[in-house]
């Protein structure tokens, strides 16, 4: 919005004027009051001047948003420029070309889109493989007999925590999230040793309470194991068990707090259990990596899976088992991988699926027996076989994914989507509706702001804020009624309805789409059964009618007519603005902010506003030396009046 900040009332206090004023001390005269009545006039003049920018104000911001919501309209429904988008766009094609394809019969694919390019068909599709990705999984556990050991016990560190006043030895140990408080008092040795024997056996009777015979305790040379001891019906331990033992003082049972029975993520490599060196280099699909043994096995992990490698590296806390897979689905993608300094990946999947590099300085490789290739997905589409590397594909506009093997086919109808077609029209009636109606409120507003000027500030400072905003809201009411701009855009809106599009031979009303009648808003009314048929029944009809911008068309489309009308009026080029926006400019457009009509109405206003106050101040200072010098006479008067009656005997 223009914008040329001034004050709506001009004053000027006594304290700005370099003379010294008497103020009426000797003649007992408002010198201020009536200094002020004198300048009324002049400051009448200021008044009406700041009433003047603040109505212009107003109307820059009512052109403004005109501006923008035509501006809106015309980006959302006649944007023919390359790459705009074709949802609800009836300049484009495309979404008069807008398709929906449906599963008749069959499941073996889903449907995920259907574009423009699809045709109105049907498809059988017959899924005879589905698409799989290379995989190489580990040949061990990583966590061996899903225990934890524990050094040598601490004795006197325990024997000091329980000698204080209510002092206990306590950490916690859970089993697949169940975590439950193992601790230890002085009652629990009932006169006994505190040593490291009494304590390990005092340890083992209190997790078997905890967890029964779910963890057992072996305390051989009095060093804690706690193992998992949970078995299947052939007397193994189970998978899919985690144990973690954690607390501030676990280290003296020799254990580290977090220590569990699986692989910790935030393990370094170097503490893997048959780990060699302090490097560890490899490559995988031709990208190399370089870790230390002090990187943790998270780091490595999210760094080879965001690079190009193309892999994927998982851990399963159920099987305790690494795995890879490639991140593409196909025969084509697969796995390779050489180990040139240190052996994790041999520890993590197996010296027998990866070989360690030899002393000789020749690269460990991976055994491609213990990889399962990737396959592609195996189709038959009408009755011919193809393939594809992903089970997401695209056949003739239609996305689908194939998400199971089936000996039936799968039967696909593609048909235009006459509901989204016609729903896209309806918000373009709607928001066309909407605007027209607005623009013909502004334009037909009774003239409400003669009878509200602009307020001033002293007006403003003996109202409500409640006053202030409703006078102001009358205030705008009819500021652009009649306006030949606005009036010019509707008027030219409203004769496109009626007009015969070249290309197609017929007119909106050809298709469901009339004028309201007996309403001046030109508000647009659907008959959807007639637009319906026209869209299903002559669908290239219907494009042209909207979409034909052909220069030797003598009439083009309905799209390009109401582009043309809209730039007319709100086109935002620096080389042709349209009329309102070189009336009053654009908001967020810097070209236009000083260069419209009602700026340079505001420039010129602030120039005679910057006159007047000049002329304020000099004529204001002009009647206060007057009147100081009016009192400076007085009091000269009433001294020598006071010194003859001094010398007369005070009469």
């Amino acid at each position: 919005m223009n914008n040329i900040s001034s004050s709506n009332y001009y004053n000027v206090s006594s304290s700005s004027n370099t003379n010294i004023s008497m103020a009426g001390l000797v003649s007992g005269m408002d010198t201020e009051k009536m200094v002020t009545q004198m300048l009324s006039g002049t400051q009448s003049k200021i008044d009406k001047l700041n009433q003047q920018k603040q109505q212009i104000n107003w109307k820059t911001e009512i052109y403004q948003d005109i501006v923008s919501s035509i501006n809106n309209f015309r980006n959302t429904y006649f944007d023919s420029s390359y790459g705009a988008s074709a949802v609800n766009n009836l300049a484009n094609k495309n979404f008069f070309n807008t398709m929906a394809s449906a599963i008749t019969s069959g499941d073996s694919v889903r449907i995920v889109s259907t574009t423009t390019e699809a045709q109105p068909r049907d498809m059988s599709i017959k899924v005879n493989q589905l698409a799989t990705a290379a995989q190489l999984k580990s040949t061990q556990k990583m966590s061996g007999d899903q225990s934890i050991t524990g050094g040598s016990i601490n004795a006197d560190k325990i024997e000091k925590l329980l000698s204080a006043e209510g002092g206990q030895y306590s950490f916690d140990l859970s089993l697949d999230g169940v975590s439950k408080a193992i601790t230890l008092t002085a009652e629990d040795f009932n006169g006994k040793d505190i040593n490291e024997e009494n304590i390990a056996e005092a340890i083992k009777d209190k997790v078997k309470q905890a967890f029964g015979d779910y963890i057992k305790v072996d305390t051989t040379d009095n060093k804690l194991k706690f193992s998992i001891n949970i078995t299947d019906d052939d007397g193994n331990i189970e998978a899919g068990h985690e144990m973690r033992i954690t607390g501030i003082t676990t280290d003296a049972i020799g254990i580290k707090a977090g220590s569990s029975s699986h692989v910790s993520m935030m393990d370094t490599l170097g503490s893997l259990s048959g780990v060699t060196g302090d490097t560890f280099e490899f490559s995988i699909n031709g990208e190399n990596f370089s870790f230390d043994k002090d990187t943790s096995i998270s780091k490595m992990m999210s760094t080879i899976n965001s690079s190009k490698a193309g892999v994927k590296l998982t851990y399963s806390s159920i099987t305790d088992t690494f795995s890879m897979e490639a991140t593409n689905t196909g025969s084509r993608y697969g796995i390779e991988i050489t180990q040139t300094q240190g052996d994790v990946l041999s520890r993590i999947f197996g010296e027998s699926v990866i070989s360690a590099p030899a002393e000789d300085g020749t690269a460990g490789s991976l055994n491609q027996a213990a990889v399962t290739s990737g396959k592609d997905v195996l189709l038959e589409i009408d009755g011919v076989s193809t393939s594809r590397s992903s089970n997401t594909f695209t056949i003739d506009g239609i996305t689908m994914s194939a998400v199971k093997v089936s000996t039936e086919e799968t039967k696909i109808g593609t048909q235009r989507d006459v509901d989204s077609i016609v729903d896209g029209i309806k918000a373009f009636v709607n928001d066309y509706n909407a605007m027209m109606t607005k623009l013909t409120e502004l334009t037909s507003e009774k003239a409400e702001y003669k009878n509200y000027p602009p307020l001033t500030e002293a007006q403003k400072a003996e109202m409500t804020p409640t006053q202030v905003e409703l006078w102001e809201k009358n205030a705008k009411l009819g500021l652009v009624r009649n306006d030949p701009d606005i009036t010019n855009f509707m008027e030219a809106m409203k004769r496109i309805p009626y007009s015969i599009a070249s290309k197609s031979g017929i007119g909106l009303f050809s298709i469901g789409i009339d004028t309201k009648p007996w309403d001046k808003t030109g508000a647009l009314e659907i008959d959807e059964a007639a637009l319906r048929s026209a869209i299903e029944s002559n669908p290239d009809t219907v494009i042209d009618l909207f979409t034909d911008k052909s220069s030797d068309s003598a009439v083009k489309g309905i799209a390009a007519q109401m582009a043309e009308v809209s730039d007319y009026a709100a086109k935002t080029s620096a080389g042709s603005p349209g009329t309102l926006v070189r009336l009053a400019g654009a908001k967020n457009y810097i070209t236009f902010e000083k260069n419209n009509d009602l700026y340079y109405d505001l420039m010129n206003i602030n120039d005679r506003l910057n006159q007047l106050q000049s002329r304020y101040q000099q004529e204001r200072t002009r009647y206060m030396n007057q009147f100081t010098q009016m009192e400076k006479i007085m009091a000269n008067f009433s001294t020598q009046s006071g010194m003859l009656l001094q010398q007369f005997g005070g009469y």
